[in-house]
């Protein structure tokens, strides 16, 4: 049987208390209508028990729950939640009364989909005790901002959805996966102690921008604005479609990891890498704008968007190893191994390999394997050189060496080369089956 609840006209203390004497029931949702009206429904199996509230002020929840819903059905509101109350909690809203509640042992939930105009979800940390799942489902015009205070929801999941999700302000530490979808907005979480355990997904409708103060594993996802991801340690990525935008990957004291083995792990127009020991990815881009280690560590990219071109690559002490496949491979500015590493350069299927900047490997050997041709006017300097092509090496425009010992094989077409060491050279080996 329903139950109906008026306070009447008083303007103070009419106030609900729910209690749960001994039971822990499955469900526990409050509906709010405004600040005065709503109501709530218990349910445990089977059976539900709705109460209906008007006229009343504050509501202290002392039940015990597995599940802990809030829905929001008013017009544009604030809606706050942190753990200023009485008990482990306190949510609160503009058009909604106030509820002090003790934490759900499975999964606390808050809605706003039901209610019209544009609403903010201020999250301003949870009681330190809190160990459950936080969903916060919201329309394409709500905000949901992490801000004050660190939101630590220990083992649980955090799944958001919303128009925008925010928390510069604020620290968010899950110990489960993180779910983020934002339709057309922004997702910016980049206050600096950030710690996602679990995996990360992304649905972003704008730009993007994620920080984790540890490692950083992002799972399958998606995104529509330039995308900047930050780990503290390793960043590890699986398949991230960002086509047409700009990425920028860091791992400050970390690796930059392909998380799945061999597949695309990056579908962008421009990348940006920077990680301390080594970068191992399979993209689909059209530009390398840069891509950099600190420490020791390799750097390895294979892309297939059919056509690689390549700004600036650099390792500190590490094996640089760059293919295209199905189209050029073109360095501009500058690809060096730095410490006794090698330099390797391929096209696979198609494509040639154009050398426009400074290739280095001064202290060991660069390697270029073309199934084309290897032309351009840049520098390739090292130790040792070997080139191997298909239609050509310096055959439209002559390539310029410093190397003491040099290998430059083509199936066909000239090999035009220009040695600049002032020392003496090897040539191993100089060959072209119809060309000269």
């Amino acid at each position: 049987t329903p139950i109906v609840f008026d306070g009447g006209a008083h303007t103070t203390g009419d106030d609900i208390v729910i209690n749960s004497v001994g039971l822990e029931i499955d469900t526990l949702q409050h509906n709010f209508v405004d600040n005065n009206s709503g109501s709530f429904v218990a349910t445990e199996g089977a059976q539900t028990q709705t109460t209906t509230y008007s006229n009343i002020e504050p509501i202290t929840d002392n039940v015990s729950a597995v599940n802990r819903i809030f829905s929001f059905t008013g017009g544009t509101e604030t809606i706050t939640l942190d753990a200023s109350g009485a008990l482990d909690n306190r949510i609160d809203s503009t058009l909604g009364e106030s509820v002090d509640f003790v934490n759900p042992t499975t999964s606390l939930t808050i809605l706003t989909t039901a209610g019209t105009g544009a609403d903010t979800v201020n999250v301003q940390g949870l009681d330190a005790n809190f160990d459950a799942n936080l969903t916060i489902t919201a329309e394409t015009d709500d905000s949901v901002v992490f801000q004050t205070a660190t939101t630590d929801i220990d083992t649980g999941n955090l799944s958001v959805t919303a128009g925008t999700i925010t928390g510069s302000g604020a620290a968010v530490i899950v110990g489960g996966t993180t779910t983020l979808t934002a339709g057309t907005g922004t997702i910016n979480l980049n206050n600096a102690g950030n710690d996602f355990q679990g995996n990360v997904t992304v649905v972003s409708g704008g730009t993007t921008t994620i920080r984790d103060t540890n490692a950083l594993t992002l799972a399958d996802s998606s995104t529509s604005g330039t995308t900047t991801l930050t780990a503290g340690t390793n960043l590890t990525l699986n398949n991230l479609n960002a086509s047409g935008q700009t990425v920028s990957l860091t791992a400050t004291a970390g690796s930059i990891i392909d998380g799945n083995g061999g597949t695309n792990n990056l579908t962008a127009t421009s990348l940006t890498a920077s990680a301390a020991t080594g970068i191992d990815l399979d993209t689909t881009i059209t530009t390398l704008a840069s891509a950099t280690t600190t420490g020791s560590g390799a750097i390895n990219i294979s892309d297939s968007a059919g056509g690689l071109n390549v700004t600036s690559v650099s390792s500190n002490d590490g094996t640089v190893t760059l293919n295209a496949t199905g189209g050029n491979l073109t360095i501009g500015t500058s690809v060096s191994a730095g410490g006794n590493n090698n330099v390797l350069l391929t096209t696979t299927t198609s494509g040639n390999v154009i050398l426009t900047g400074t290739t280095s490997a001064a202290a060991n050997q660069v390697t270029i394997t073309s199934a084309a041709g290897i032309n351009g006017a840049g520098l390739v300097v090292a130790s040792t050189i070997d080139l191997n092509a298909a239609s050509g090496i310096g055959n439209t425009t002559q390539l310029e060496l410093i190397g003491s010992t040099i290998t430059a094989d083509t199936t066909t077409g000239n090999v035009d080369i220009d040695n600049a060491l002032a020392t003496a050279t090897v040539y191993t080996s100089i060959s072209t089956d119809t060309g000269s």
